[in-house]
């Protein structure tokens, strides 16, 4: 069967949605303290705790705490240089 530019046209379309939604699902923006812990390799009580104090830059939405990737590397980062200073 052959396809037509219009059904050809709707195909690439829809791939490019389902391609989007993938990457949204494997990179979420925004990370709960479970999916931070996981990121960093650091331990739950310590995100919760950088959280709380600001040190990890944050946003809340009710009672859950999210943050990104570069807010994570960028903690991390500043702990690395406390850490070598």
């Amino acid at each position: 069967m052959k396809k037509t530019p219009e059904v050809r046209s709707e195909l690439e379309i829809l791939r490019d949605r389902v391609d989007r939604l993938s990457e949204a699902i494997d990179n979420p923006p925004y990370l709960s303290v479970k999916g931070a812990a996981k990121y960093s390799t650091i331990a739950m009580p310590t995100i919760y705790a950088a959280l709380k104090t600001g040190e990890l830059e944050s946003i809340r939405v009710g009672a859950k705490w999210l943050t990104k990737r570069p807010w994570i590397d960028s903690w991390l980062q500043s702990l690395a240089e406390v850490n070598n200073s």
